[in-house]
């Protein structure tokens, strides 16, 4: 039956489709003789905020690397990774807690300065919460800066809440990239910056409709190495068979999220090419301990032996997916083949059932269809497993998940990804599962939330996980922290890494950035991205 859908699926591909790309440009016939200098990316999910101190996920982190400039940046693809000069052009070490940054001349897309009270305001607005907006994504990386201070015109000191190994990481996200203080208090209303920033990046923003396409172009006043392109569209291109039509067609040169079933539509096509990853993320479950049946643990648990992974990675990513053991990611720091935490044991998911207080109402299996590729199909096959241990499910597609105002109004499931956003053995826990993290700060995982019975426990461990003074230390108190979680609190159901391919013109040279979260998409310089000439 898949083998039939197979086919049916890489068919229906190959029948000619007409992808209007608006708002793009041929480019000459002299252009074309050299290296491109316009390129059209197809993306499956699009973005409509363009500050990312608003709008950080895996759809904006395709666009904001190219937009934006931190105080630091990462190395996108060395090993073990360093810490590079952005607007900062050097910083001391004050104290543990302490750092001073001098800024090199930048400007910003207006022609304006970038100044140390730009750096400061910034970053102090996410920290300070000065829109709701900002809450979403400043538990990610900020919870533990104090303040930004500014010193004079060039020079700011950023004030940690406790020394950090990881603070240079934390200000290399792109939430705490420098925008225009000027430009947002000319806007007048915070709305319109949030869709038409000011930044000091590579590329500047030129046009932008929104569910549509945002153009991107050089801007010439740029701080750094000029990019290698002219021009950067990205376009909304929801169906895959779209995107690979398109990019057969000429219409676009680079498309992102193809699945492995559908890759062998490009294979052998003159003119262009695809490249597979199998991403450092997990597809998961975020589970809302507060709703019934799922605030009994023995559900949870069951919930999660019933996960037969290796049946899914089959199924979904054709064997090439990960199937994970434990909360991690293999070649990153850390990572022990012998770790195993997650397991398959549909007996044992049977046994707790039975000893657990559920009562046969149905456990809702709340998903998005179209944002995390075959999450839908995966939750239909995760649905039979749960009903093979006992459990009744409903599935239930959500458009938007909401406020979460109250843990339980709100939905008992939430299917979700967990990428590894910085290049830690917690590059992947620390955004979705710290204390900041809304499955916990939110209270849908009471036993570890504030006053929790089981919060000191985690506490104790975190803080060693997170920062303690050697990476031995770090390590080891990590892995007890994930044990402890899975087994005593149950928060989640890892399902597998995801198995997807880029494909893209033949004269274009780009590889996935390892030290950046999945689905960044760098076009900066000629590091990020090679152009032969066609």
């Amino acid at each position: 039956m898949r083998k039939t859908l197979i086919l049916l699926m890489v068919l229906l591909i190959l029948v000619p489709a007409a992808v209007v790309m608006a708002g793009g440009q041929k480019e000459s016939a002299q252009a074309q003789a050299g290296p491109r200098k316009v390129m059209k990316v197809g993306v499956a999910n699009f973005a409509w905020r363009w500050d990312p101190a608003v709008k950080y996920s895996n759809n904006t982190a395709q666009m904001h690397i190219n937009m934006h400039d931190g105080l630091v940046r990462v190395s996108p693809y060395q090993v073990p990774f360093e810490i590079r000069p952005s607007i900062a052009e050097s910083w001391e070490e004050i104290s543990d807690t302490v750092v001073e940054f001098k800024l090199r001349d930048a400007k910003f897309w207006d022609g304006t300065d970038v100044t140390a009270e730009d750096v400061a305001w910034s970053i102090n607005r996410s920290l300070r919460g000065d829109h709701p907006r900002y809450s979403s994504y400043v538990g990610r990386w900020g919870y533990n800066f104090e303040k930004v201070e500014v010193v004079d015109a060039k020079t700011v000191r950023v004030h940690l809440k406790r020394p950090d190994p990881l603070k240079y990481v934390m200000l290399a996200q792109t939430p705490a990239s420098i925008l225009s203080k000027d430009a947002y208090e000319a806007a007048g209303d915070p709305d319109k910056f949030f869709e038409h920033p000011v930044g000091c990046g590579p590329y500047r923003i030129a046009d932008y409709k929104p569910d549509q396409y945002i153009k991107l172009e050089r801007w010439d006043g740029y701080w750094g190495e000029q990019p290698p392109l002219d021009e950067l569209y990205y376009y909304s291109v929801p169906e895959t068979s779209a995107r690979i039509t398109a990019l057969m067609n000429g219409e676009l040169d680079f498309i992102v999220s193809v699945p492995p079933d559908q890759e062998i539509a490009i294979q052998g096509r003159k003119g262009i090419k695809s490249m597979g990853v199998t991403w450092d993320m997990f597809h998961v479950f975020a589970l809302n301990a507060t709703r019934e049946p799922l605030d009994d643990l023995n559900v949870r648990r069951a919930m999660n032996l019933a996960v037969d992974r290796e049946a899914l990675n089959e199924s979904f990513w054709q064997g090439d997916g990960v199937v994970p053991t434990a909360f991690q990611y293999p070649g990153r720091m850390g990572y022990d083949p012998d770790w195993k935490v997650f397991e398959y044991n549909p007996e044992k998911a049977k046994k707790l059932v039975e000893e657990s207080d559920y009562d046969g109402e149905p456990i809702e299996l709340n998903f998005g269809a179209s944002y995390y590729l075959y999450i839908d199909q995966a939750t239909q096959a995760y649905a039979e497993m749960l009903k093979d241990v006992g459990l009744n499910v409903k599935l239930q597609y959500v458009e938007d998940w909401g406020e979460r105002e109250d843990p339980k109004d709100y939905v008992m499931t939430r299917s979700w990804s967990n990428p590894m956003y910085f290049p830690d053995m917690l590059g992947g826990f620390d955004p979705h599962w710290a204390p900041t993290s809304w499955p916990i700060a939110d209270g849908l995982n009471p036993l570890v939330g504030p006053g929790g019975k089981l919060r000191d426990e985690y506490m104790a461990l975190y803080d060693t996980a997170r920062y303690g003074n050697s990476e031995d230390k770090r390590l080891e108190a990590y892995h007890e922290l994930v044990e402890f979680l899975n087994d005593k609190v149950a928060p989640w159901v890892i399902l597998y890494q995801p198995r997807e391919f880029f494909a893209m013109a033949d004269d274009i040279e780009w590889e996935v950035p390892v030290n950046y979260r999945p689905f960044t998409l760098p076009f900066r310089n000629d590091e990020d991205l090679k152009l032969k000439s066609r």
